[in-house]
């Protein structure tokens, strides 16, 4: 039968994770044209078939995709047992219900995507597409040119250490099994501080912890980490613990990227970006939007436009009789007279 898997169509129509799915499936939640499937594997025609879950007829919601630049203190799971907050808790007003791609740990900060499209979830996360992922890690110690040849081989891996409810490392649990080993990542030592090392680590996988187990190998350990790019997406103007969504060009790079079509199964949120590079301002109305022609303001007459000043309107030069009489040459620089000084009676007469 053609048609896509029962448990990958509830996936993507948003009722519960691809893992959750098959558990709905098993435990007889699930009907397909009014029977009840248990059997996993089970094919649907997403068009012609009618699924419900408990009675509930199946609605494909649209499809939505986020960026979210995590910050530290934060789990990635839906709801937590402890009551620690969740990375869901800083997108509330989603329009859809939302899963993480992957995941990052309590203490680990950086890009995580957010999506409901479970088929392209699913190729994301699977080891064959190769995604790569770019953290930047601060390690505890000054890194040696030989324990970054040996980060860049491949070491083998120590038992993932569990986290308790702050985050703090637990005893590592009792391993059974063979051993795990990191594959060949490209290591580059971005800065040496004090006492530390700054380091960017490329990795094509996603194994459990798998940077803080690198750094164990080698005998150090990490005093943060980043997830700075995931499959080509960064968190490049979106401050800490902000989101936004992506853009339908991202949207169908990372589906080209996993081998899928790069047209959407159905109706989306996603920005769509100008036709021409930047923001150029709000788009210009189209021919059909305007109004009739008798609504339009009419164009500018000639006889609207203010007359031309005309030469009498100017100020009249001045005259020559509107000036003051010119000053003679012997009046600017004569003198007043002086009056004569007089003296007393009794003063003897001046000398001839």
């Amino acid at each position: 039968m053609n048609g896509i898997r029962l448990q990958l169509l509830l996936a993507k129509a948003g009722i519960a994770s691809r893992r959750h799915a098959e558990v709905l499936i098993r435990e007889g939640h699930v009907a397909v044209n009014g029977r009840v499937v248990t059997q996993l594997g089970t094919r649907v025609d997403p068009v012609a078939d009618r699924i419900s879950v408990d009675g509930k007829p199946v609605e494909q919601e649209p499809l939505a995709y986020y960026l979210l630049h995590k910050p530290k203190g934060y789990v990635t799971t839906a709801a937590d047992p402890d009551g620690r907050p969740t990375v869901f808790d800083l997108i509330p007003d989603a329009p859809v219900r939302l899963f993480a791609v992957g995941r990052l740990d309590f203490n680990t900060e950086g890009v995580l995507l957010l999506t409901n499209d479970g088929e392209l979830a699913h190729a994301l996360m699977h080891p064959s597409r190769g995604v790569q992922k770019i953290y930047h890690a601060k390690f505890r110690e000054t890194l040696t040119a030989a324990m970054v040849s040996r980060l860049q081989q491949g070491v083998e891996l120590p038992p993932a250490r569990p986290l308790g409810r702050n985050g703090e490392p637990l005893p590592v649990p009792q391993h059974h099994g063979p051993p795990e080993w990191s594959a060949p990542a490209d290591v580059e030592v971005l800065k040496f501080t004090s006492r530390h090392t700054w380091a960017e680590i490329r990795l094509h996988e996603g194994k459990n912890r798998q940077i803080h187990r690198m750094a164990e190998a080698v005998g150090s350990s990490l005093l943060k980490l980043v997830r700075v790019e995931y499959a080509g997406l960064t968190a490049a103007g979106v401050e800490v613990g902000q989101s936004r969504p992506l853009r339908t060009s991202e949207i169908q790079r990372l589906r080209l990227m996993c081998g899928l079509s790069a047209s959407l199964p159905r109706a989306a949120h996603a920005v769509e970006e100008p036709s021409r590079g930047g923001f150029r301002g709000p788009p210009r109305p189209a021919a059909s939007v305007r109004g009739p022609r008798d609504e339009r303001p009419a164009p500018r007459r000639f006889e609207d436009k203010p007359a031309p000043r005309r030469f009498e309107d100017k100020p009249a030069p001045r005259k020559f009789e509107d000036r003051g009489p010119p000053k003679r040459q012997d009046d600017r620089f004569s003198r007043p007279a002086r009056a004569p000084r007089s003296r007393p009676d009794d003063a003897p007469p001046p000398l001839d």
